[in-house]
């Protein structure tokens, strides 16, 4: 990457950042003649502040390594080129940060006529990106904004009222903002400098809203400078490789919007063998990180080889990620030998069973970037993208067979597919203490990830690096507790340095994964000791990964002097409804921009793999993550504690959705025992969860609802039956009531008998008498066995109406749902 390359990056990444020391009452310079002169007046004055800011070397430190020919002062030169952008000389680098600017901003912003005081650009504040999704049920009406604050924990909540916060706000976030720059060391390569960056600029300028003048605030500063700096970027590449300047609104084709997505994700992270050991908790969770960083990998080699910084990256979540690219001939090129060797990297290593499909051939013109075209480009993005995923391994597959020939001798037995490593095995098994083979894939990924990721803070992407693993072509990942043992050598062996933990340095990622450790508050417990002890022998167990069992252990409670309970694990998977629409449709036309696409998919990825996953690492630390991120989320958990935070996890997604009936989420639970293989326990969440998908509501598909015990229920529904599932759980415990496990299961029979009847009832089919006397038999049995008589008065009347409304022709819904409250009770209860 040559230094003017390095300039445009730099100078549209913070052409904008004056807003932010503007209203924060910052320094601003003398140099009028940047600004442009509207009706005889200067305006725009923002650019003073931003020429003022870059040049405050006390604040901001910038990269050693930027060298241009006939510049000595690099400072003043990126300045200079950051501040000019409403008012740009003719030449290459001003022209693209200022068309970039106008592509990014000028064809976003929507008018706002509303009348405002001359403080209003202080005063504003974000509208909630996820309060503008229209579908079917919601209305944006600008009710809902984020409070000026850094990137972390309820931050991300959006709150009614925008003129709720004190006028130093912004000053208190600058001074954190310029606290922070000051830690970047101008040392770094300017890879590694343009992460850390990035990873600043998101923490503290994510909720700042670009514009306010006669605008809707709807759009963060970070996105849109990140988007100027990607346009900007693409265009300077562009017309290098020309020779010209760019004119705006030309009609030539100077992008490409490229993309990836990974098929198979679920199917190979829970690949595994229903023998495969001791210790292979661990294992799942390594393989959905290892999916995360192989796809990273792929990125980073993309990068690499077409010579542009990671501000071409637009989008990342989920296994899927898109580019921007300037659109040359030797960029097509290279992407087309990249898409063959991706196609057999997957193909070879993983013999079709993952495959990572390449789009780079969608061609954008500035005219595309416009609001009314852009909604129209995504759709029709979406669409080339799943027409490559229909010709997976097209590249191969023309050239040979379908058919995998391999002799394999020994396969290893946990994946059951790859050959097996005699050296892996050995020691694989001197460490586990038994017999296995096991391929060098799973060795790395048990061993290296497993055992290395839950104690790091970074993981390290480059070539020749220690105790590394191996991702795509020569591309390596290493894991690093502390940011000190990265040095020098390190770092100019890496292409991307990636924090995974908040408040890290280098860049900011999230690694949507939590795996539950034992701590030495839970080996006082006398049963869960003896059975960790009966699972490792070793002498220190603190620290150690907890197994599936002893997750499943965690399910039992305290009943006085006992431990009840059945000793369950609970398996959920959840996802974001119609995200599909909410991507493509859920703007309006006349608000779709490449900024508010982007905001939204990062929030959204941001509330799974990072607010959710400290969430639980706080508040349920039992449940392993198996992976969170984009929209999808898989835990499992000691069952109960899953049942609760599913309804936790449910209503914070409400919250950070504004309460948009339009953004809901579904979810399917499976209760089972830890032993049963968690292949076929995934397979059996996904179903529930797709039963959920399926649920109506009045004859129309509705779907925002939870499957559990063989029922799906409306969220609200489900509340109630926990709801119910904790008073029955309280009167078991109540010496005093009669209520039994041997009654909870008479009034399950009862509860099942009315749904045979009321379904055979709505099918016209032959009712089943034994069914139609429900409601008698749930009284009587109330009246013979919980009913307390003294003094020939009924001593606990209120139990007692409490039971008998649950069955009554009135309440037919409620009764029908009533299984899901007893099955908890019953299961929480049960010695």
């Amino acid at each position: 990457m040559d230094g003017e390359q390095k300039v445009v990056v730099l100078a549209a990444l913070l052409h904008d950042i004056g807003k932010f020391s503007q209203r924060a009452g910052g320094g601003k310079s003398d140099n009028e003649f940047l600004m442009p002169v509207y009706k005889g007046k200067p305006s725009h004055w923002h650019v003073l502040y931003t020429d003022a800011f870059i040049e405050d070397k006390d604040t901001l430190p910038l990269p050693d390594d930027i060298e241009i020919e006939n510049v000595r002062d690099i400072r003043s030169f990126i300045a200079r080129k950051a501040a000019a952008h409403h008012n740009p000389a003719d030449n290459l680098l001003e022209q693209c940060i200022t068309i970039a600017d106008r592509l990014s901003s000028g064809l976003e912003r929507l008018p706002d006529e509303t009348p405002r005081d001359r403080k209003y650009f202080k005063k504003a504040r974000l509208n909630a990106i996820v309060d503008e999704i229209e579908l079917n049920e919601h209305k944006f009406e600008r009710k809902w904004f984020y409070l000026l604050r850094e990137l972390k924990g309820d931050n991300i909540f959006p709150v009614q009222g925008e003129h709720i916060e004190d006028e130093g706000q912004y000053e208190k976030l600058f001074n954190a903002f310029k606290d922070e720059l000051r830690k970047i060391k101008g040392s770094l390569p300017f890879r590694h400098y343009l992460s850390w960056l990035l990873n600043v600029l998101e923490q503290f300028t994510w909720s700042i809203p670009s514009s306010t003048y006669k605008n809707l605030p709807d759009v963060s500063l970070y996105d849109h400078l990140k988007g100027t700096a990607s346009i900007a970027e693409a265009l300077y590449v562009y017309h290098r490789e020309k020779g010209e300047i760019p004119k705006e609104f030309d009609k030539e084709a100077k992008f490409i919007l490229a993309g990836g997505d990974l098929s198979g994700i679920q199917s190979y992270i829970f690949g595994v063998t229903e023998s495969s050991g001791k210790g292979i908790t661990r294992l799942f969770r390594a393989r959905s990180f290892y999916l995360q960083a192989l796809t990273r990998s792929v990125v980073f080699y993309i990068l690499e080889k077409l010579d542009l910084s990671e501000l071409s990256l637009i989008m990342d979540a989920g296994g899927k990620f898109m580019l921007l690219l300037p659109n040359l001939p030797k960029v097509k090129k290279e992407m087309k030998k990249i898409s063959e060797e991706v196609d057999r990297f997957f193909w070879d290593k993983f013999n079709g069973e993952l495959s990572l499909s390449l789009s780079y051939d969608f061609e954008l013109t500035q005219e595309n970037f416009k609001l009314e075209k852009f909604y129209e480009v995504l759709w029709a993005f979406e669409d080339r993208l799943n027409e490559v995923k229909q010709h997976k391994f097209e590249t191969i597959l023309k050239f040979q067979t379908p058919i995998i020939e391999k002799e394999i001798e020994h396969i290893c037995s946990i994946c059951g597919k790859n050959p097996a490593d005699e050296k892996c095995s050995d020691d694989f098994n001197r460490k586990e203490n038994t017999d296995k083979k096991i391929c060098k894939d799973c060795y790395e990924q048990k061993e290296k990830i497993g055992k290395d990721l839950p104690g790091a803070n970074y993981i390290v992407y480059g070539k020749d690096l220690p105790r590394s693993i191996k991702l795509f072509k020569d591309i390596e990942g290493a894991f690093f507790e502390d940011d000190n043992k990265i040095d020098t050598n390190i770092i100019n062996k890496s292409i991307y340095i990636q924090g995974l933990k908040e408040d890290t340095k280098f860049g900011r990622g999230y690694i949507a994964g939590y795996m539950p450790q034992i701590a030495k508050e839970d080996l006082e417990d006398e049963g869960f000791y003896k059975k960790a002890k009966e699972e490792d022998e070793g002498e220190n167990l603190t620290g150690k990964t907890m197994t599936f069992s002893l997750i499943a252990e965690k399910a039992k409670r305290i009943k006085g002097d006992e431990k009840v309970g059945r000793p369950l694990l609970g398996v959920l998977k959840a996802d974001v409804d119609n995200l599909g629409l909410i991507f493509s449709i859920g703007f309006e036309k006349k608000r779709v921009s490449l900024s508010r696409f982007v905001s939204l998919s990062r929030m959204i990825n941001y509330f799974f793999a990072g607010y959710l996953v400290n969430f639980i690492k706080e508040r349920y630390r039992y449940t392993y993550v198996v992976f969170a991120g984009g929209d999808d989320l898989f835990l499992v958990g000691p069952w109960r504690q899953i049942i609760n935070l599913t309804m936790e996890i449910r209503d914070l997604f409400e919250n950070f959705s504004a309460n948009n009936e339009d953004i809901s989420l579904s979810a399917g639970i499976s209760v089972v025992k830890p032993h049963v293989p968690l292949r076929r326990v995934a397979k059996m969440a996904e179903e529930l969860l797709e039963k959920s998908k399926g649920y109506r509501e009045n004859g129309r598909l509705k779907k925002d609802a939870i499957t559990l015990f063989e029922h799906t229920l409306k969220w609200s529904d489900m509340k109630n039956q926990t709801k119910w599932s904790k008073w029955f759980t309280e009167r078991f415990d109540d010496k005093k009531s009669n209520i039994t496990t041997g009654f909870l299961y008479r009034l399950l029979d009862y509860s099942r008998r009315a749904e045979s009847f009321f379904r055979a009832t709505e099918n016209g089919d032959k009712v089943n008498p034994r069914d139609a006397l429900y409601i008698s038999a749930a009284h009587y049995d109330t009246s013979r066995n919980i009913v307390q008589i003294k003094n020939n008065e009924c001593i606990n009347q209120d139990e007692v109406d409490r039971l008998l409304s649950l069955f009554s022709r009135e309440k037919t819904d409620g009764t029908r749902k009533l299984p899901v409250a007893l099955t908890i009770a019953i299961n929480q209860s049960r010695r």
